[in-house]
């Protein structure tokens, strides 16, 4: 990997912010040094300019503990390839970081509760020219529920202020696919990128959902299942840990999901 903001800054990961602030100090004034001797001598501060703009987005992102988490996340991925690292430690790592424990809860108890599948899907602001309030229906798997069935409401009955929000109450939760017809899938298909399509078109739930639920890129999802090995990470250990976590929404054994896929890759 390239020079990290630490090695900018000199010191190590794990160090306190206020060691950070501290070395980021040192090396603005050095800098500042550096650039008026450069102009007394009238020589051109172009790469101490240049340095010092990488010394700011160090500090920009380090001084702040959510920026901070998030690419300390991104040095934990990079790192992935060292052979002391299994795949369960690597998520271990790396998850928390993705999204904040309390937006995590958040958005599930939301999802349990309303049957929302893309919040992506969802405009909030202001709509002006009524003084009505706006009803928003979200985007579920149910899309046939009128308002006047939904048991939430979340309103403001000003015009100028957040849309009313609808929340479906009928329940969304994945169909169920038997244990017969699991085995019989697996052995149509074996554990491949065909049997990860029909099982989750069969439990109803689409790319995106999928996506949503397991924090993979729509692009990783559909080179799964089109075992396109060419538009998937080259590291194993990644490709390892997404065909476990799809395994794990869709109800698969993980492990035999992983092995399995990775034989076909092989033949």
């Amino acid at each position: 990997m390239s020079e990290s903001f630490y090695d900018r800054l000199g010191v190590d990961r794990d160090v306190a912010v206020q060691v950070l602030r501290q070395a980021y100090g040192v090396s603005a004034k050095r800098l500042a040094r550096k650039r008026a001797t450069v102009l007394d001598q009238q020589g051109d501060p172009q790469h101490i300019d240049h340095a010092r703009a990488l010394l700011d987005e160090a500090w920009s992102v380090l001084g702040d503990p959510q920026q901070r988490a998030h690419y300390d996340a991104m040095l934990t991925w990079s790192d992935a390839e060292c052979p002391q690292k299994t795949v369960e430690e690597l998520w271990e790592r790396t998850l928390p970081h993705v999204m904040s424990p309390s937006a995590a809860v958040g958005l599930n108890l939301l999802k349990s509760l309303s049957g929302i599948q893309r919040l992506s899907a969802v405009r909030i602001g202001p709509r002006p020219g009524s003084d009505n309030p706006t009803v928003v229906p979200l985007h579920t798997q149910h899309t046939s529920v009128e308002a006047s069935q939904a048991s939430f409401h979340i309103v403001n009955g000003k015009h100028d202020s957040t849309q009313v929000i609808v929340l479906n109450a009928e329940n969304s939760a994945p169909r169920v696919v038997s244990s017969e017809d699991l085995v019989t899938l697996i052995d149509r298909h074996g554990y491949s990128g065909a049997l990860l399509r029909e099982l989750r078109e069969q439990k109803g739930i689409t790319i995106e959902d999928l996506t949503e639920e397991t924090r993979i890129s729509e692009k990783f999802l559909r080179a799964l299942e089109d075992e396109d090995r060419s538009s998937l990470p080259s590291t194993d250990t990644f490709v390892q840990g997404y065909l476990r976590s799809v395994g794990r929404v869709l109800g698969l054994d993980e492990e035999s999901l992983a092995q399995g896929y990775f034989e076909r890759f092989s033949q």
